[in-house]
């Protein structure tokens, strides 16, 4: 070790200084044994506090592992985070209690303590306003609300991702807020603006992100894509397409190539082309979509199929799609649920699977009884039973039979046909216009 004059002014800033010199030649051990020294031999001290400083930081890295049996006058390396309020305790007319502050707030991000960490910078904020460091707390803050962000949106807390947003943009300023690159949290905000249904404020997240180069490099494609099923799901599908196209421009294989198939797959079906939609949304259920994406996939699809008269294709996409609605996050939905579960009756109907299209009449009619296309399956169910030539068949004994009354299906059954009779009497007119163009059939 090179000796310094303990009675010089300025030894402990030197042996400080030569601390620095061995940690940056990798003798971490050797550079701790001198910054020991300095905060044992010259407390309170420019010295001392840039010793302290520089041990809890090598304890807060976590990669210096202690020869067994070392002693340490000190615990800085095993508690860094009371050595760093050391610092802002002793130092405080001193820049380094600047930077011990800026640390403990650090440590709490790294940690994962993010409202910490949060409330570590405000405090920092509001005791040294004109610090030359102000920018790089706003950075730390800036990151745990992106930490936080992608916290509350991964268990699909929408809401919350939004609120912290919120607050993040009412504390950090925008062009401080940009160095430290928020380009995978704003997605996720604006996705989460969109499972909220609120498509303008997703749209605005979006075009954020596109206006810097930085997030166009960082994030460009996912936003595009984003852009477009928002415009989609809002009704705008010019601006949809148009979005589509950009994407396929700038971003030819991009990993979002799959989900531009899938919108301009349901545009193509919006624009009575189902042939050209069954072939984008086929090719897009081979790439990954995500399961509200590819839920709303499969109903398009399906109605597709449907229109050009590929009824069990139909059938197989919406059942898959009705699998998958349970597992779509947020509050808006790919499709009505309800509307699915009676279209489901419709293409085993003009599928000519009458049990299966009996059953799922049946299904849709329990499962969403007040619905207003109840009255239409109760008819059609009518219809199923005419071709199945069940009419006599559920007539009745005078014992009751099993088949007649104890099984649940065949009870249900009578019942349906009663409702069904009641439906066409009360919409007559109506059931002869839809049969007289082979509605019905």
């Amino acid at each position: 070790m090179v000796n310094v004059n303990p009675s010089a002014e300025y030894s402990h800033k030197a042996l400080a200084r030569l601390g620095d010199i061995q940690l940056e030649k990798g003798l971490t051990e050797e550079a701790i044994r001198i910054y020991t020294r300095v905060a044992t031999t010259y407390p309170k001290t420019e010295g001392a506090w840039v010793s302290l400083i520089r041990i809890a930081d090598i304890g807060v890295e976590g990669k210096f592992k202690a020869p067994p049996g070392w002693m340490f006058p000190n615990d800085a390396l095993r508690n860094p985070i009371d050595a760093y309020w050391q610092v802002v305790k002793e130092a405080s007319q001193s820049r380094l209690s600047h930077v011990a502050y800026l640390r403990i707030a650090a440590f709490h991000l790294k940690e994962g303590d993010l409202r910490e960490t949060i409330d570590s910078v405000q405090v920092f904020l509001k005791k040294f306003p004109k610090s030359p460091l102000a920018n790089n707390a706003n950075i730390i803050m800036a990151r745990a609300y992106f930490e936080e962000i992608g916290r509350f949106y991964r268990p699909e807390q929408f809401l919350r991702v939004v609120r912290t947003y919120s607050e993040f943009r009412s504390i950090v300023p925008d062009w401080v807020s940009l160095l430290a690159k928020p380009y995978k949290a704003m997605v996720e905000v604006g996705e989460s603006y969109m499972r909220l249904g609120l498509y303008k404020e997703a749209n605005e997240v979006f075009g954020k992100i596109l206006g810097s180069p930085q997030g166009v490099l960082s994030a460009g494609g996912e936003a595009i894509f984003r852009m477009a099923q928002s415009a989609l799901l809002s009704g705008d599908r010019t601006k949809a397409k148009d979005l589509a196209r950009s994407f396929i421009t700038r971003f030819p294989d991009g990993e979002r190539t799959p989900s531009i198939q899938a919108i301009l797959g349901e545009i193509a079906w919006h624009e009575k082309s189902p042939r050209t939609a069954v072939s984008l949304l086929a090719d897009s259920l081979k790439g990954e979509l995500d399961n509200e994406l590819k839920a709303r996939s499969l109903y398009i699809l399906s109605e597709s199929n449907a229109q050009v008269f590929r009824y069990a294709e139909s059938v197989e996409a919406l059942r898959k799609a009705i699998a998958l609605y349970a597992k779509i996050p947020g509050k808006v939905k790919p499709f009505s649920l309800e509307l699915a579960n009676y279209r489901l009756g419709d293409m085993l109907y003009e599928g000519r699977r009458w049990i299966g299209s009996l059953v799922a009449y049946m299904g849709a009619v329990e499962a969403f009884p007040k619905s207003k296309l109840a009255g239409w399956a109760y008819h059609r169910i009518g219809k199923i039973q005419g071709h199945l030539n069940l009419q006599g068949r559920l007539k009745a004994p005078p014992k009751p039979t099993v088949s007649a009354t104890a099984d649940r299906f065949w009870s249900d059954v009578t019942r349906f046909r009663s409702e069904s009779s009641k439906w066409e009497k009360r919409n007559s007119s109506r059931v002869k216009e839809l049969d007289s163009t082979a509605v019905l059939n």
